[in-house]
């Protein structure tokens, strides 16, 4: 009986070894794919020139997914090259981690540094990383700022959603503009978005429609009026004047909701083409 306990004995033996030795490799890792998401705001330096640039959140948040993708195809390095990066995209956290991404001129491979602590600078990973998607994004945001500083009035993008469903329909039409963001900035804020959403009641009697409340709502935002009542030719004019952070984009589903006699309806709104 002792010897027909042997196998399994060991078997067991061998799944606790393998046990250790995976959450041994996890307590080594110095950088892991979630920690990414912990990275929202960066400063991209162009090197020799003692430039700032401040990119917008969307194009941080673009540059961190770009990475998640390639994490698998980061190699880990024991020094820093000595060669002079051509520009660094620095994002801190404010539990004091940073993460730098080092572009070099003629050469797609990317060196990333991860420092655990900005207490202490020293202590660096250093991991390579060949990404011509990566290297492109962050080109991009250069790109952007150089159209910009070109162009003080801004870059403009017009948008138009519509949508509809048996007794009304929509339009909403923004214009964005984008400025470069800077820390002394007195705009406070780098863009700026104008617009109008029109509701049209589609029915004959839209002079019988009386009070109702709507709403046009994305994931982080929402318009509308209560106790709103329709103007001359069964329709509703709104305007849209704002400085925030996040305006409405491209690929944005915008969700209408109509609240009149007790009842509710919705319909969406895609991006006309």
């Amino acid at each position: 009986m002792f010897k027909k306990m042997l196998p399994v004995f060991w078997v067991l033996v061998l799944i606790l070894f393998l046990s250790g030795c995976g959450e041994q490799s996890q307590t080594n890792t110095p950088l892991n794919v979630k920690m990414l998401d912990d990275f929202q705001v960066g400063t991209l330096i162009v090197d020799g020139e003692d430039d700032y640039i401040y990119p917008t959140r969307e194009e941080v948040k673009a540059v961190i997914e770009q990475l998640k993708e390639d994490f698998t195809l980061m190699q880990e390095i024991e020094a820093e090259p000595e060669e002079q990066a051509q520009m660094t995209l620095t994002m801190d956290t404010p539990d004091k981690k940073r993460l730098d991404i080092a572009v070099f001129d003629g050469n797609e491979e990317l060196l990333i540094v991860y420092i655990k602590n900005t207490d202490d600078e020293q202590d660096k990973d250093f991991f390579s990383l060949q990404s011509y998607e990566l290297r492109e994004k962050i080109d991009d945001i250069y790109a952007r700022i150089l159209y910009l500083r070109e162009n003080p009035k801004g870059q403009k993008e017009t948008l138009t959603f519509a949508g509809e469903n048996a007794n009304w329909q929509a339009v909403l039409t923004v214009e964005n503009t984008y400025y470069e963001k800077a820390e002394d900035n007195p705009r406070g804020y780098e863009q700026e978005e104008d617009g109008t959403f029109v509701l049209q009641y589609k029915g004959p009697d839209a002079e019988n429609v009386g009070r109702f409340n709507f709403r046009y709502v994305t994931g982080y935002r929402s318009q509308g009026i209560d106790n709103a009542l329709l103007e001359e030719g069964g329709k509703i004019t709104t305007y849209i004047k704002s400085s925030t952070e996040d305006l409405f984009s491209k690929d944005d589903i915008i969700t209408v909701w109509i609240e009149r006699n007790g009842k509710r309806e919705k319909f969406e709104m895609s991006l006309v083409e």
